[in-house]
């Protein structure tokens, strides 16, 4: 079983363009270093009539330029820390490797790709790793090593296809990640997803958990924003004071008149006047005009 285990170890690293056992590519297209398939742009179906929309390329390449170089630059770190844990990895295994170099006389202190593949290739027909499970499983040894390698070949083959449905989805993730901060600028003009991507925590939000891009926003700046809420509502009170002040002072008098005082002109007093005279006076007073006697 040890040596089950060291075979497997080695049948991970294989690489499966190469060595003894390419595996069978799909029919159509190939596949880049990152398992993205690539294949005759041409091949991509066009709308038979109007304007085409533009591409991915030319989208990254004009309106949302920054926004991709920003997320580039942030795979990019994650790709150089993973490539620091790989390389902490490699360093556990390397006893295993020059364990199998020794065995069959590989010089692994300077291990290039083709005298891995040559290693590897020894490994897996060596006879002796089979044996044993070959006989657990009822099978000649050749037999056992056919399906062996046929079980690799399709783990290889489902992985190819999950790479490949994984760099699909974050293509789509990452137009949908620019069209969310397009319309999240309609309601924070100042939002910056270059910025925001840099945030750690806006980043896990909105990439990793795939919270509405307005949410995480409002999470990561709850305080500032509820301290701009309190400020807007504040010099809104004052304005609307401001204004019922304004308007009260300016507002007319019942009738329309504005308030007035005026003199009366008739001689003698009240005593002397006529009963229309004093109705008149009435009139003019209920129209808010002040009458001094």
């Amino acid at each position: 079983m040890e040596q089950l285990f060291l075979l497997q170890l080695f049948a991970e690293g294989e690489n499966p363009a190469a060595g003894t056992e390419a595996v069978n590519q799909p029919a159509t297209g190939t596949a880049d270093a990152q398992g993205t398939p690539t294949g005759d742009p041409g091949s991509e179906n066009q709308p038979a009539t109007g304007e085409a929309e533009p591409t991915f390329e030319e989208l990254i390449n004009g309106k949302y330029k920054r926004e991709y170089n920003a997320s580039v630059k942030n795979a990019v770190s994650r790709r150089l820390k993973n490539q620091k844990q790989m390389e902490a990895r490699m360093g556990i295994v390397q006893p295993v490797i020059d364990l199998f170099g020794s065995r069959y006389g590989v010089d692994t202190a300077n291990l290039s790709d083709q005298d891995l593949e040559t290693l590897i290739g020894k490994v897996l027909e060596d006879n002796s790793l089979y044996e044993d499970e070959a006989l657990k499983r009822g099978m000649d040894v050749e037999t056992y090593k056919t399906l062996s390698r046929t079980e690799r070949e399709n783990a290889r083959l489902r992985e190819y296809k999950r790479k490949t449905e994984a760099n699909e989805a974050n293509r789509n993730k990452f137009m949908r990640l620019q069209s969310d901060a397009e319309a999240l600028r309609q309601v924070y003009p100042d939002f910056d997803l270059d910025a925001e991507m840099e945030n750690p925590m806006f980043e896990r939000l909105v990439w990793v958990s795939g919270v509405p891009m307005q949410t995480a926003y409002e999470v990561v700046h709850r305080d500032q924003i509820l301290a701009q809420g309190m400020q807007y509502a504040t010099q809104q009170t004052r304005e609307q004071i401001s204004n019922n002040i304004q308007a009260g002072m300016n507002r007319p008098q019942e009738g329309g008149l504005s308030q007035q005082s005026s003199s009366l002109s008739q001689p003698g007093g009240p005593k002397t006047w006529t009963k229309e005279e004093r109705e008149a006076i009435k009139n003019r007073v209920r129209n808010g005009e002040r009458v001094v006697l």
